[in-house]
């Protein structure tokens, strides 16, 4: 089957593919433009990334209500691209399953994502967060069968190092951290488990159906999930509603598009590496707008840069094992 790759970046920005993955399955109609230019699209669209963490603090919504009402955007953005460019297609029973589960996970993703800024914060949700990366190494091999590797697994210890020594400073946030982490492991296991769908679909086709579906289990789920965590508000206000819009289509679709027109220039370290800048920008966007680097000691700052300093060392590496192959 043919495959389209029209907004692949908003694949990689929710989790659906890795940077790696779509360098494996370049396209030669993806527009050219310059180095420069590529790489001022590219961080252009990682600083719009940065405002998600913020977008989900401010508004004031239960991270499940939030989760159905940027669906209710998104997905008609979504599904009129994939209709533009002929992206749809009808799905095998197998692959429907696949897609299904994997949206699923997409919806857990999200719930423990905005469920972990609305019980910690954003600076702290995001250090965790972070983490997706050692994650991804460590899961990859048990998922698809391949032998672990041993610096792999010194990575991911020391990033466990890093969580805890933050969960042992900032104990109060203690299940906004467990739900960041939860972010961080589903996020690694939808980017592995998409490297079996996304060569042979559609990708927009596959973001369509994953967010569909994963929107149908969250309204399945929804009543006794919001009779287990209660809340006091339903709907947005008109304030919620520009947040959600500007989340939506700003940060989702229109930062989407801008990481396109970069993706056929930049290698996978430059992707990596501007991807891993998403929560720094988002840290300094809640330093900035909520002062929330006046409430943090100095156990944060030594578990956040021990978890920063191990995932660029780590891409580093994979870099170097990039350019040898």
């Amino acid at each position: 089957m043919k495959t389209h790759f029209s907004i692949n970046a908003l694949a990689i920005y929710i989790g659906i593919i890795s940077p790696h993955t779509y360098l494996q399955m370049s396209s030669p109609k993806i527009a050219t433009v310059s180095l420069t230019r590529a790489i001022v699209y590219m961080h252009l669209a990682v600083f719009l990334w940065g405002f998600t963490g913020v977008l989900g603090k401010l508004i004031e919504l239960p991270e499940s209500l939030l989760i159905v009402y940027r669906l209710s955007i998104t997905l008609p953005a979504l599904a009129v691209v994939a209709f533009f460019k002929k992206s749809f297609f009808i799905p095998s029973k197998k692959q429907f399953w696949a897609l299904a589960g994997v949206g699923v996970i997409l919806i857990v993703h999200w719930i423990c994502f905005y469920g972990s800024i609305k019980y910690s914060n954003v600076t702290v949700a995001l250090s965790c967060f972070s983490s997706t990366s050692i994650f991804t190494a460590l899961m990859e091999p048990l998922i698809l069968k391949r032998r672990f590797r041993y610096d792999e697994i010194l990575f991911g210890t020391v990033v466990a190092a890093g969580i805890v020594t933050i969960f042992n400073f900032e104990a109060q946030f203690g299940t906004g951290i467990f739900l960041a982490i939860g972010a961080a492991i589903t996020a690694a296991l939808m980017s592995i488990l998409n490297k079996k769908l996304v060569p042979d679909l559609p990708a927009e086709g596959i973001m369509f159906y994953e967010m569909l579906t994963g929107g149908v289990f969250l309204l399945a789920i929804l009543p006794a999930y919001l009779h287990l965590f209660p809340t006091q508000k339903y709907f947005p206000t008109s304030q919620d509603w520009m947040y959600l819009v500007f989340f939506s289509l700003v940060c989702t679709v229109f930062a989407g598009i801008l990481s396109l027109r970069s993706l056929s220039r930049l290698s996978p370290f430059t992707l990596n590496l501007s991807l891993n800048l998403e929560p720094v920008y988002g840290i300094f966007f809640a330093f900035l707008l909520f002062q929330e680097h006046k409430g943090l000691n100095t156990g944060f700052y030594v578990g956040c840069s021990i978890i920063f300093l191990t995932v660029v060392l780590h891409g580093f590496l994979k870099y170097r094992e990039y350019r040898k192959g």
